[in-house]
């Protein structure tokens, strides 16, 4: 198999799937935590109508305590993540880690 990537430089609100089409995957590395809680809806909403119907959507993110710090990066509850997602809720799962976030233990 052929594995074929791109980097797109865009306003990621105005991208659409008439333009890309869908995708098998999608990797967030970090670009949920970096989005402002009011814009998290419209980022579930792009991610869901850019992944193909039989699509993985990986998150890559942290979780951390700290109501201190008020971001970005800013504080998600995972258990939330599932009900925003759609048809991406499905395969969805979580994996702790135990190693406190330094950035959060600095403020």
């Amino acid at each position: 198999s052929t594995l074929i990537s791109s980097v797109l430089n865009a306003d990621f609100f105005s991208v659409t799937k008439e333009a890309l089409g869908t995708f098998d995957c999608i990797w967030d590395r970090g670009a949920l935590a970096a989005t402002n809680p009011l814009h998290r809806e419209k980022y579930f909403r792009v991610i869901d109508s850019l992944l193909a119907d039989d699509g993985v959507w990986m998150l890559d993110s942290f979780d951390y305590t700290s109501r201190a710090f008020h971001g970005p990066p800013f504080i998600f509850n995972p258990d939330d993540i599932a009900d925003s997602l759609g048809k991406s809720a499905a395969a969805f799962g979580r994996e702790d880690d135990d190693r406190s976030h330094a950035r959060s233990e600095e403020r």
